[in-house]
């Protein structure tokens, strides 16, 4: 099972049989939650500064509820009903936001689920409740997704890098992150290229979010990194079509353009599709080179 879980769950989970320790000898959601407050920079630590409840407090209602027993010592420290429930809740929160892994924001999802614990009730009374909690943790799994395809977008790495920390954020959802930064980046090749095809460049920026988002709700895995791998390959032939060695970020907007179904049709509503983007990549990029071409001199005048 634990093989599933980021390196940052698991330690959670190695936290909270520490607290566990002290008390009944079993985990219990009690405990989870201790263990997710004792690590820090983790997605679950961000959601609850965006949700304005400090860690301290939530350790601290926890603290006050717990029954404390240092004198024992416990060889086994089997998991309650109620934390299984937790594991459970939390790899179904992991499935429906389109990651394979259980990391730490999903055990906080799945511990504010499982309401009946202790620590539901303690979240509860913090005003932690369950789809505000998923909002924010789509939020941030959408920003940080965006910052790294940025990254990708205006350096474009020769392969995929497997070792990835971000790659549970990318999965399927790499070329929509992809064309954002295109978007985004209105000086650019790219950039340039979509605004002589749409008029409403808003329109299908919040559209992409949308489709992700229903993606998100549908639960579709992601697949990094074999998808920026497939990206990357299908970016090279478009460079190799232009008769370019380089690989730059208008050969992988391209690519992304013809990667996924789902992509496709959100841009096809807004009249953006593979070919026509295509042609005007290049006539962006003919346009450029006759203005950086010098300008002949003029013939001298005949005496």
């Amino acid at each position: 099972m634990w093989q599933r879980f980021t390196e940052r769950a698991r330690k959670a989970v190695f936290y909270a049989q520490e607290e566990a320790q002290k008390g009944e000898g079993y985990v219990s959601t009690e405990h989870l939650l201790l263990g997710l407050c004792r690590e820090h920079d983790t997605v679950a630590s961000k959601v609850f500064l965006r949700l304005n409840v400090s860690i301290e407090r939530v350790r601290a209602e926890v603290e006050k509820q717990l029954p404390r027993n240092t004198k024992k010592h416990f060889e086994d420290m089997p998991l309650a009903p109620r934390a299984k429930r937790v594991i459970d809740l939390a790899y179904h929160e992991a499935r429906e936001l389109g990651n394979e892994y259980i990391r730490t924001e999903h055990l906080l999802l799945g511990l504010v689920r499982e309401h009946d614990g202790l620590a539901g009730r303690v979240l509860a009374k913090l005003g932690v409740e369950i789809e505000r909690t998923r909002q924010e943790v789509r939020w941030l799994h959408n920003e940080s997704a965006q910052r790294k395809a940025e990254e990708i977008w205006s350096n474009p790495p020769p392969r995929a890098q497997s070792s990835d920390p971000y790659a549970f954020l990318l999965g399927s959802r790499l070329c929509e992150h992809i064309l954002l930064a295109a978007i985004a980046s209105e000086d650019t090749v790219a950039g340039k290229a979509i605004r002589l095809l749409v008029e409403d460049v808003a329109g299908l920026q919040g559209a992409i979010w949308q489709s992700m988002r229903a993606q998100s709700r549908r639960g579709i895995a992601p697949i990094y990194p074999e998808e920026l791998e497939r990206l990357l390959e299908a970016a090279h032939e478009e460079a190799e079509a232009m008769g370019e060695e380089k690989l730059t970020p208008y050969h992988l907007a391209i690519a992304a353009t013809r990667r996924n179904r789902q992509i496709m049709d959100v841009l096809a509503q807004f009249g953006l599709r593979e070919k026509n983007f295509r042609a005007a990549v290049i006539a962006v990029l003919e346009h450029e080179q006759e203005k950086q071409a010098p300008s002949e001199p003029p013939d001298p005048s005949p005496e």
